[in-house]
């Protein structure tokens, strides 16, 4: 029993090991976009104040793309989805600092829905626009819809499964892409959130954050 348990452990790490170099093969240029966001955004999030948190959400960005590689494509968007709740909440631990203690000692905990509450929440045109003049409803949209397509991998609904039916930890090139691209889409959702909350300093990332702020359309 256990030499076949053995046996089938490594020939599942040979399919993983299959899995990684195909898609590092396949995807090095959205790959490379995903590092440059991930820099941006651990440079620009230092206005959180929050170190060890920021940390934590590049620990599960890493943690998405390697599981996406090695063809875990659920444990992926698992691991995006705590990106955008972290990478939102930041925003509310920033302006509370009350609410955020009360999460730091397991007394409340990050609720979605909370974000989206007409005159409290973080996700309305309202309260972008405390910080800058713009245009926030795809942005605002746009976060909520990337939050809602993770959700539905996170707890399997059954067109999402479908999709996943024949999955066996193998590449599938085009879930792969997918999970890649929900990625990119969250880290610059992020980005531009941070330069609406704090301003798009002057240095290496202006001009990026700068095309981010255009593509969703806030200035």
């Amino acid at each position: 029993m256990g030499k076949e348990i053995s046996e089938n452990l490594r020939l599942q790490k040979e399919q993983i090991d299959d899995n990684f170099f195909r898609a590092v093969k396949e995807n090095t240029e959205v790959i490379s976009e995903i590092y440059l966001l991930v820099n941006c955004y651990q440079k620009r999030g230092e206005n959180f104040g929050f170190d060890e948190l920021l940390k934590e959400i590049t620990y599960d960005v890493f943690a998405s793309i390697y599981f996406c590689l090695q063809g875990f494509y659920r444990q992926s968007y698992i691991s995006l989805r705590c990106i955008l709740e972290m990478g939102v909440a930041l925003f509310r631990f920033k302006d509370n600092n009350y609410v955020y203690l009360l999460w730091k000692n397991n007394k409340r905990d990050i609720i979605w829905s909370e974000f989206n509450k007409e005159n409290e929440g973080i996700l309305i045109s309202a309260y972008w626009a405390l910080f800058l003049e713009g245009n926030f409803k795809l942005f605002n949209t746009t976060i909520n819809n990337c939050y809602r397509e993770c959700s539905e991998y996170v707890h399997g609904k059954d067109e999402y499964l479908k999709q996943l039916k024949d999955f066996q930890v193998k590449y599938n090139k085009d879930i792969c892409g997918n999970v890649l691209k929900m990625c990119k889409d969250i880290l610059s959702l992020l980005i531009v959130g941070t330069s609406i909350r704090f301003g798009n300093c002057s240095d290496e990332f202006s001009k990026k954050v700068d095309n981010l702020l255009k593509e969703f359309e806030v200035i």
